[in-house]
């Protein structure tokens, strides 16, 4: 039996291309594909974001610790604590358009039970701000006590 490529059915090739089911199937599995592939990608998107905002946060930090080093002269909780500062001359134009601000605050000390000596241990917090959100970041000083 030879084969008609105008009218396959007359050949008993009767099942020649997808049927509407299989059609439509296959659209929906494509569909479901593709909508689990965008979801990954927004989330992608918002990780590559929220890892540039710490990478430019860390570029502040470094910066605000270049300009206010923790360095004591006398008194931990005033030498050391930094009012909000935004760093305009040293900052990069597109870092100063985002408006970061460095500030440092030295925990206040808890005064001791008389029995225990003074530790000269002090908490001291540095934090970075940018668009209401804010990076701390946490250190231990000591200072021999007096």
């Amino acid at each position: 039996m030879s084969r008609d490529p105008v009218h396959p059915a007359k050949t008993g090739d009767a099942r020649i291309g997808m049927t509407l089911i299989e059609v439509l199937l296959a659209a929906a599995i494509l569909g479901m594909g593709l909508s689990a592939l965008m979801a990954q990608m927004s989330g992608g998107f918002r990780l590559l974001s929220a890892s540039r905002d710490f990478e430019d946060a860390q570029w502040v930090l470094a910066i605000g610790e270049l300009k206010h080093p923790l360095r004591s002269k006398d008194d931990i909780e005033t030498d050391l604590a930094v009012a909000p500062d935004s760093l305009d001359s040293e900052l990069p134009e597109e870092l100063r358009r985002r408006g970061f601000t460095f500030e440092r605050v030295v925990d206040e000390k808890e005064i001791p039970p008389l029995n225990v000596p003074e530790d000269g241990l002090y908490v001291v917090r540095t934090r970075v701000t940018a668009n209401n959100h804010t990076e701390e970041f946490v250190r231990y000083v000591w200072q021999k006590p007096k």
